[in-house]
């Protein structure tokens, strides 16, 4: 299970260049001339920047999916872990995958020059993750990456707070990242 656990939280990072290059995309939509085209039509900012964000978003979940689906399947042969184990286990990710895109989403309306730096705020991620405790760096600091708040599936037990504040920090990011390009130019 601690092993499961750890693989599906780096197949959940894995699935970082699914969210983060459909949310960048709109920045070289912008930089190319094409999003003044789309936007001179009928189809509204929001509706531009949210059917890209529903696409990476979909996207994620259906690769978590997919993750956990095989992992059940290939583990099931040989262990007593399955499907029913690794799924849930799987979709349990999706909540930290989607404050990563709220983030991109928020670099883009903010900072649309700066939006690559979303990769940045990956890796900064990863090495949270992977080098934090090795370094004893404060529990403050290991939080600041939203893969530290899942628990401990499959297994252990998921931690609601910790996934339900994920939602939230998800949306009220994502917002602000929605209302941010709404107000702003077009930078080209």
């Amino acid at each position: 299970d601690v092993f499961f656990g750890a693989e599906l939280r780096f197949l959940a990072v894995g699935a970082a260049p699914y969210w983060i290059a459909p949310a960048l995309r709109l920045r070289s939509e912008a930089r190319d001339g094409r999003a003044e085209v789309v936007l001179a039509t009928h189809v509204g900012r929001w509706r531009r920047l949210g059917s890209h964000a529903l696409v990476a978003a979909l996207g994620s979940l259906w690769l978590l999916a997919v993750v956990g689906t095989t992992a059940g399947l290939s583990a099931g042969a040989v262990t007593d872990t399955g499907v029913g184990d690794l799924l849930p286990a799987a979709l349990a990710t999706a909540p930290a995958v989607l404050v990563c895109l709220a983030l991109t989403v928020l670099l883009f309306g903010l900072l649309p020059r700066w939006s690559t730096s979303a990769w940045g705020v990956l890796a900064v991620f990863v090495l949270l993750g992977e080098f934090g405790a090795l370094l004893s760096l404060p529990e403050w600091a290991l939080g600041i990456s939203p893969f530290d708040h899942l628990g401990s599936l499959p297994g252990g037990d998921a931690n609601a707070a910790g996934l339900l504040a994920l939602v939230v920090v998800a949306l009220a990011v994502g917002g602000a990242g929605f209302a941010t390009f709404r107000r702003r130019d077009l930078v080209t």
